[in-house]
């Protein structure tokens, strides 16, 4: 159960990070 949620909450932190990084990557284009 700890490694689902631990999972879980990597994905999350990932798709916050490639989307704000995305959002930079637009600016500066």
């Amino acid at each position: 159960m700890l490694r689902i949620r631990a999972a879980a909450f990597m994905g999350e932190l990932l798709f916050v990070f490639v989307s704000v990084f995305g959002d930079r990557i637009r600016v500066i284009a």
